[in-house]
């Protein structure tokens, strides 16, 4: 054994229906043999800068509610069980994120995101005060 040796966990998060859940559980369980273990957190996105309650929206623009959070703890080939988590995400109509193993990747990946948000919200705010204007 070197020194690099030892138990080394992976991630897979993402959203899925509440209906879904026992299903998705089942599916996750299956398919890891019982070698993951798995989280799922109510999604309250909270308010944005105006106070105004955060909906959440799919990809054609309609509201989504009764969503779940979920993340996925594992540990061995994360390659295998991320592709079979993906799978069972598409399958149940969920969406899977991914979450890097490196802390310096995931702080790297924290940072992205921040300001992809930042940007994101300065649009928004911009485009509405031109609504207000026109």
């Amino acid at each position: 054994m070197g020194p690099n040796s030892g138990i080394h966990f992976h991630y897979a998060a993402g959203v899925v229906s509440i209906i879904k859940k026992e299903q998705f559980q089942r599916q996750i369980f299956r398919a890891s043999r019982n070698n993951a273990m798995s989280f799922f957190f109510d999604l309250d996105l909270g308010n944005d800068q105006s106070g105004e309650k955060i909906i959440q929206r799919d990809e054609k623009g309609n509201e989504v509610t009764n969503n779940i959070y979920f993340i996925i703890y594992n540990s061995g080939n994360s390659g295998t069980i991320h592709k079979k988590i993906r799978n069972i995400c598409s399958s149940t109509g969920g969406n899977s994120y991914t979450i890097p193993d490196d802390s310096e990747e995931m702080e790297k990946s924290l940072r992205e995101n921040t300001v992809t948000l930042r940007e994101l919200q300065d649009v928004k705010l911009k485009t509405e005060e031109e609504l207000k204007l026109s």
